[in-house]
């Protein structure tokens, strides 16, 4: 008939509440694209007409926690 309560004893303790993520670094890669494969980095001449045609050198940000395999495949 009578329901026993728990009998609070000591001080109340404060629960924060549940902590956020920490924010995720980026690193931005610089990276040029070209129309087919190439060794050297195109000079100031070329890397003009490149970046007229829509191509040349591209910022990419990429997050630090990225794996390997990630960044190799990545598109923008």
């Amino acid at each position: 008939m009578f329901q026993q309560r728990e009998v609070k004893r000591g001080k109340g303790r404060f629960f924060s509440p549940a902590r956020s993520p920490a924010p995720v670094k980026n690193t931005a890669i610089t990276v040029f694209a070209l129309p087919g494969p190439t060794s050297v980095t195109p000079k100031g001449g070329k890397e003009l007409e490149f970046s007229r045609a829509g191509l040349g050198r591209k910022v990419i940000p990429v997050s630090e926690d990225s794996k390997h395999l990630e960044v190799l495949v990545f598109k923008y």
